[in-house]
């Protein structure tokens, strides 16, 4: 399954930031359950029938952010290292709002906080090794929300959204996110990017290029 374009568009800059403050809100009641939370999201992720077992997958992963009650991801990533996955890793570089992509070897070695205090490739990792976005089994994704349709909102940097506007990717790819950040519908843009899968601690949702 290749990554699925917008066909329409509607929403506003105020109504997108009403939903990025209802989430907000959201996240302060997660405490001490972002752990375990979490765990459940990589369980439900890794039960997907997408999730690669080929030789040597190769995965674009992110690592969450604990200050803003993202899901736990790095624990995961030391797994699928150790398992023999290909993980790679993003840098936002600010200057044109753009990604770069390191391969993780080591999640203690590899990693330097980055401009929104989130773990980053360093800039040595990232040029140890090229990209070939052809060769990617599967792409996970942050967002602040998702809807049931696959429409994901992110913090209005649109970092994700160019990268995967442009990016030759022909893999399916995967929103990670809590329930509570997944709604029936958000407002969207041409823009703003559609995922395959929402996983969440409690539920797998396919995206049906009918539901677009």
């Amino acid at each position: 399954m290749m990554y699925m374009k917008k066909t329409r568009a509607g929403g506003s800059a105020s109504q997108k930031q009403q939903v990025r403050e209802e989430v907000k809100r959201k996240k302060l009641s997660v405490g001490e359950n972002l752990i375990p939370f979490s765990q459940s999201v990589i369980e439900n992720l890794e039960s997907l029938a997408v999730f690669p077992t080929i030789p040597v997958p190769s995965i674009l992963y992110f690592a969450g952010k604990p200050q803003t009650f993202e899901v736990q991801t790095l624990p995961h990533v030391q797994d699928l290292i150790q398992r023999g996955f290909l993980v790679w890793l993003p840098k936002t570089i600010v200057a044109d709002k753009s990604l770069q992509w390191g391969l993780i070897q080591n999640i203690d070695l590899d990693l330097e906080l980055g401009a929104f205090s989130v773990p980053e490739p360093r800039d040595d990792v990232i040029q140890r090794n090229d990209m070939d976005f052809s060769q990617i089994d599967l792409a996970i994704v942050p967002g602040v929300a998702f809807d049931e349709r696959g429409h994901r909102m992110g913090y209005g940097q649109g970092y994700y959204d160019r990268f995967l506007e442009i990016a030759p990717l022909n893999c399916p790819v995967v929103g990670l996110a809590f329930e509570f950040q997944v709604f029936p519908e958000i407002p969207f843009e041409s823009h703003d990017s559609v995922v395959n899968y929402i996983v969440t601690e409690t539920r797998v949702r396919e995206i049906k290029k009918k539901e677009l």
